[in-house]
């Protein structure tokens, strides 16, 4: 049904997509980076995801959830603020 749709919208499909599957992976990623963007808690709402995609637990899950390059600046920002004092700098003295 999905492949006569997509013909009839003259949406080429080369065999490798689009295909149903894509679009729950595409709706998956997009949760992700909505929530992350808006400063949302993942921990929280990462089981909701799971749920909702009909999964019993995170790890089918983590096979739709891949980072994009243009989340990863905004996730190591807030890595940075909120646990940046978890592990301190360490600084080396070199001895001549």
């Amino acid at each position: 049904m999905f492949r006569k749709i997509i013909w009839q919208a003259n949406i080429s499909h080369s065999g490798k997509g689009p295909r149903l599957h894509d679009l729950r992976h595409t709706f998956a990623v997009h949760c992700l980076k909505k929530w992350v963007l808006a400063g949302e808690n993942l921990t929280n709402l990462l089981p909701y995801l799971s749920v909702y995609l009909g999964h019993n637990d995170l790890r089918g899950t983590q096979h739709y959830l891949r980072l994009t390059s243009d989340l990863y600046p905004t996730i190591t920002t807030s890595v940075e603020q909120h646990f940046s004092n978890t592990i301190p700098e360490v600084v080396f003295y070199e001895d001549d």
